[in-house]
């Protein structure tokens, strides 16, 4: 921690925010804040979850899940910055989002949810490993809320993933007890507490 600091402050590089094991996230803020004198804050406490194996006997909503499509970008661009919101992280700017997104498709990440022809909510696949892969991005418009598109698609794609992967991982925020319970109910279990601090701007 003490070098990686040391080379942050020589290089001039100033990180807006860590994600990390609660323990290691807090000691590098305390260090950072002595070092340049920049606090933080909590942005998001965060559960850290991994899945085995799918629990088989969980009613499923209506519909079926597809990969998104290049004409599919205009929707998945619009819930990116809706899923930023929600969660209370910054607002990425839509040029940022659009490249993102073009991104996202092109690799085949983002997975839809559909219910007589209309698409209803949305999740992603990102950072695979030799054994693992995250899913993340999970997101269901309000008005198609409290219907179970989310715990179906994830349910679903996760099925899907496991396939490939020995497991699946994702992060909660700890303060929505929504979301944490669904995915437990999938089979997801709790592995460790993470948190996300945010860092003041340099005056």
């Amino acid at each position: 921690m003490d070098l990686f600091i040391k080379r942050m402050v020589e290089l001039e590089i100033n990180f807006r925010s860590i994600i990390s094991l609660k323990p290691w996230a807090y000691k590098v803020a305390k260090k950072w804040e002595i070092e340049t004198g920049r606090s933080h804050q909590l942005l998001m406490d965060q559960g850290l979850y991994r899945l085995n194996k799918v629990n088989e006997t969980l009613e499923h909503s209506p519909g079926t899940w597809r990969y998104a499509e290049e004409s599919d970008s205009s929707l998945v661009e619009k819930w990116y910055n809706l899923f930023e919101s929600d969660t209370g992280m910054p607002i990425s700017p839509i040029e940022q989002v659009k490249e993102r997104v073009a991104m996202f498709l092109k690799e085949q990440e983002v997975f839809l949810w559909e219910d007589k022809g209309k698409t209803v909510s949305m999740m992603k696949k990102s950072r695979p490993t030799k054994n693992g892969v995250t899913v993340n991005l999970v997101f269901t418009p309000k008005e198609e809320r409290k219907k179970g598109y989310a715990r179906t698609l994830v349910t679903a794609v996760s099925s899907e993933l496991l396939k490939d992967f020995d497991f699946c991982v994702l992060y909660t925020d700890m303060m929505n007890p929504t979301s944490n319970k669904i995915y437990r109910e999938i089979g997801y279990e709790r592995i460790a507490d993470s948190v996300h601090l945010g860092f003041d701007k340099n005056e």
